[in-house]
């Protein structure tokens, strides 16, 4: 049920903020066109009730903020062009057929070029488009394994909890997740960032099958384990923006 109406001011322009207060675990934030919405488990004291939503207020000014400075920078997708994901660079190469109406991408891991077929009739208006899309779903193939590998290393040093599994999925507004059950997807944007910022992400969610929440007993743990965590919050702040396939 609606608990608190109230307003976020950014730039001098006003965001309607809507706080429930529900039967559920956790808390969830969310930001639309009409507003933002701060759903909090109704079992939680006052004091945590405020301490999320003030939380929740302090994520959603920093996405806002990001969202109304940072242009989203698109890598041109050419023949020969050079990307870095995940420490590795990886060299584009286009190749041009007309059995297929549809784009196919591989990749060749002895020398990690990455192999882009598609119909030379629609080159122009499809291969801008869509590359992204393979590349994205190519790499978190690729990086998955490596992935699951550190966070599982970093759980049994630090956790000790039971992990579902690991997925990778391009998601825009989230670095990572992580579900009660303990299922944990890492965005493939993160690619793009220094391996100590993955690090810290990597952490982050593992954090959350100990605390599904960001109260200051989550953080006070993010901090045990990753003293530097706010120079990797910066770092997705200030350069997230622009780390996009």
């Amino acid at each position: 049920m609606l608990h608190q109406k109230t307003t976020l001011n950014i730039d001098d322009k006003q965001y309607l903020v809507m706080i429930y207060v529900e039967h559920r675990n956790g808390t969830r934030v969310s930001i639309t066109n009409k507003g933002i919405n701060i759903r909090i488990a109704e079992y939680y004291t006052n004091e945590k009730k405020n301490e999320e939503v003030r939380a929740c207020l302090k994520w959603a000014r920093e996405k806002i903020i990001q969202k109304l400075t940072k242009v989203t920078i698109r890598p041109p997708y050419a023949h020969g062009s050079i990307f870095h994901y995940g420490g590795i660079d990886f060299t584009l190469h286009f190749v041009h057929t007309d059995k297929s109406k549809s784009l196919n991408c591989r990749l060749n891991q002895s020398n990690h070029h990455i192999e882009i077929s598609f119909n030379t009739n629609t080159a122009t208006k499809i291969a801008q488009k869509n590359i992204g899309i393979l590349l994205s779903k190519l790499m978190a193939v690729y990086f998955t394994p490596e992935i699951e590998r550190r966070i599982r290393a970093f759980n049994d040093l630090h956790f000790k909890k039971n992990i579902s599994d690991v997925s990778m999925r391009n998601t825009s507004s989230r670095w990572g997740s992580c579900s009660s059950k303990g299922s944990i997807n890492i965005s493939t944007r993160l690619l793009f960032a220094p391996q100590w910022v993955v690090d810290y992400v990597l952490v982050h969610e593992l954090c959350h099958l100990v605390h599904m929440d960001h109260s200051a007993k989550f953080w006070n743990l993010v901090k045990s384990i990753v003293p530097n965590y706010e120079l990797a919050e910066k770092h997705l702040n200030e350069k997230g923006g622009g780390y996009n396939f």
